[in-house]
Parts: structure tokens; sequence; C-alpha cells
């Protein structure tokens, strides 16, 4: 634990760090020779909202506006607070009048109640840990917890991160259903003696290899689930896969087809195999994705170390409350990233290859265009879209959820 002048700390913390000795700053010594530092250290500041739990919407506001919560975002807020309180103290604009105010002056923040104090001129909120990691200030999990605190346990309020996808037991594959009317896109993990999907989750650390059956069953349903809801949500309907009469494509998603399917013509997509040089392929009437391309290409180097097993249910189930224990948060996250960005890059070469079926070609006008093959390993699939052309060609070809055959509106009546 280091205070002093931050010129003086910043000649020594680069080989304290490199020598990988833990080092937290008081804020005193942190200014701005250390800042410069591509250090890696923890550092005692005002708590982020990130950190601390309050009923203000200051922490959801902000990160749908400018994204994560750094250093800096709560203090601008506060301080414009606590100079209103001081001015409408004062009953007056005159600067000196304002300065006399605010000292002592105290108003609710982003992290509870702030105040402002002449003696350090500056406001003191409730202090937190940050990471000081490469020049940038990340606020740091777990919080600092008093003995009592830490004998109670490590819980802290906060939900799973919506960035890693949605949490488990949010779809299930058995849930989306054809629905009359539409083109049918059967979606499978392909045939005995086709299927790899077992090897290619064993290979990414997302299997027990049969010794937990329901483990593995379950990972496979989310992932499935996951696929289908993107990819319907990309055809213009709802994650669950039910339309938006007027918006979406007349096109169905579902695993599990009904017993007298033998007047309909049905798209496979069958999900397995690799190829040398695509994700997949389209052939007419059916499709193919290459799990195992997907796996080796983009996710091989993040699989899974330990491999998920019987332990690992609890996150799967449902039955383990997120934010008990910081460790199992992280194990938690690390599945559910993993198993989202595998079933997310499956959506988006399935979206790929039915557009084709639907008579669509490449494109190179939109880095974001699902039918852009030079961009499309790179996409998030959060910001992956059919451009207005693509889309024109599928509703010509299949029509809008409403439309009467031939893609034309309904009259309202």
């Amino acid at each position: 634990i280091v205070d002093g002048s931050p010129k003086d700390v910043a000649k020594f913390l680069p080989a304290w760090t490199a020598r990988g000795i833990p080092t937290v700053l008081t804020p005193r010594s942190f200014g701005p020779e250390v800042r410069a530092l591509d250090a890696s250290t923890l550092v005692v500041l005002g708590q982020s909202p990130a950190t601390r739990h309050t009923t203000s919407s200051f922490r959801a506001d902000f990160e749908a506006a400018y994204g994560p919560l750094r250093y800096g975002a709560a203090e601008g807020f506060e301080s414009a607070n606590l100079v209103l309180r001081a001015i409408d103290a004062a009953d007056s604009r005159d600067r000196k009048a304002i300065l006399r105010a605010i000292d002592g002056i105290t108003a609710e923040g982003a992290r509870g109640r702030v105040t402002y104090s002449a003696d350090t001129e500056a406001a003191e909120p409730p202090l937190g840990v940050w990471q000081f990691e490469g020049k940038t200030l990340s606020p740091y999990f777990p919080p600092t917890l008093s003995v009592q605190a830490a004998e109670a346990g490590t819980k802290v309020e906060r939900e799973p991160d919506p960035n890693l996808g949605e949490p488990f037991r949010t779809w299930r594959a058995r849930d989306f259903e054809f629905e009359p009317g539409t083109q049918w896109v059967w979606c499978t993990w392909g045939p005995e003696g086709k299927r790899t999907i077992d090897h290619d989750l064993a290979e990414l650390g997302l299997s027990t290899k049969g010794e937990h059956p329901i483990v593995d069953r379950i990972v496979r349903d989310e992932i499935m689930a996951r696929v289908i809801a993107i990819t319907s949500m990309k055809f213009g309907r709802n994650a669950d896969g039910s339309p938006i009469p007027g918006k979406s494509l007349n096109i169905s998603f579902a695993m599990y087809k009904p017993k007298d399917v033998k007047k309909r013509r049905i798209w496979p997509a069958i999900f397995a195999g690799d190829d040398s040089a695509a994700g997949g392929r389209a052939f007419g009437t059916y499709c193919e994705i290459y799990t195992t391309f997907i796996r080796r290409t983009i996710f091989q180097p993040h699989a899974l170390t330990p491999s998920i097993g019987p332990e690992d249910l609890c996150y799967l189930d449902g039955s383990y409350e997120f934010g008990s224990d910081h460790v199992r948060d992280k194990r938690s996250e690390l599945i559910r990233a993993l198993i989202n960005g595998y079933g997310g890059s499956m959506a988006l070469t399935t979206s790929h290859e039915v557009g084709h079926l639907l008579g669509l070609g490449h494109i190179t006008d939109d880095p974001h265009g699902i039918m852009n093959v030079e961009e499309g390993a790179g996409i998030d699939y959060r910001d992956a879209h059919f451009t207005p052309g693509s889309w024109e060609i599928m509703r010509a070809a299949i029509g809008l959820s409403g439309d009467e055959p031939g893609g034309k509106r309904k009259k309202s009546r």
C-alpha cells in the first residue's frame, strides 16, 4: 500500500509491478506522473456506480448512452449537482458567494451521498478500489469488505453482464415452433455419421464427453436455442420466433418438426462438419453450417479451462444465484460467453446461407451486411443485418408476415 507524491511513486512503481508485487495506491499518490505509466496496479478512489448499489438510474442511463462506466463519469455528474445546490443555497451567481456556500454542501450522487470539503477542495464520495491497467481505470470486483461483511459472504448486488448474451434458460429449443404459412427451416445437428457437435464441444471444453449427459444436453440446447432466436431476429421476427405483423419475413425456424410434414417443403439447415474455406454452404433447398470450421477458426483459442463438469450444472439449470460468489460468477460468465459466441456465429452463418436459398448473392458495400462474405467473420451478431436491397429481394421471394401471396400488402378493412 503506497502513499506518497505521484512523482516519487512513478519512479519505483514499474519495478514493483514487473516483479508481480501487488500494489495499492492511495488517492494522493495517483497523479499525472503515475497516470502516464503503462502499469498494472490497484488504486483507491471514489467508488464506481458499477460496484455500489443505488436506487438511481444513472448507471443504466450512462451505459445506454456511452458504454461501460469509466473513472470520471460519476465525478462530473456529482460535481455539477453540488455546484447547483451551492448556487441555490447562496441565492446568487457570484463566484465568491458560491464558494462560501459549497463548503459542507451534500447531494445525492450516482454512488450515494457526497459532500464537498473545503479542506480538500473536492467532493468526498465513498471510496472503492479501481484497476489501473494500461493507462485505463476500470472498477475492481469485488469491492473492499469489512471483516463483518466478509464473514457474511461476498454477495454483490449485480446482474449477469448483458454483453455476454442472454442468461441461461432464457430460451429453450423446444419452445420454437414453425409458423403455418411460412417457409420452414429445420435446424438439426445432423444424422449419425455426419454429426460433429459432440466432438466440437469437447474440443471447446463445453462437454463432459458423456460423463454427465444432462450437462451435455443443456449445453447443446442452449446453443441451438440461441442460434434459432438470433436467426429469427435477423429475419425480422421476435426473439421467441413469433412474427411481427408487416415486418417479419414469411420464414420460421425450429428444431422439432411436426409429425405430418409430407405436404410441406422444408429446408434443412444441417449443423455439422468442416470445410476448407467456408463456415457454411447453400445447396438450393438446404444448407450446411460447418460447426467444426467455426469452432477451429474462431473459438478454439478461447476453449474453456478446466472443461465443463457436473459442478457447473448449477449455472446451466438456473439454480445458482448470480452475485453470491465472485469466483463462481466469473466461471458462469466464461461458460455463457463461449456458448453465446459460438451460437451467435452459427446464427450469422445460418442467416447468410438461408439468404442464399432466398436468392441473395454476396455484397461488399456494407461491412455489417450479413451477405458480406469478406467482412462476415468479424461481425458481432448484434450489429449484423440484411441491407435494404437484400431485404427487398427476400420479401419479393416469400413476402412479409401479413402479406398476401406474391408479396403484396393486405388491404386494411
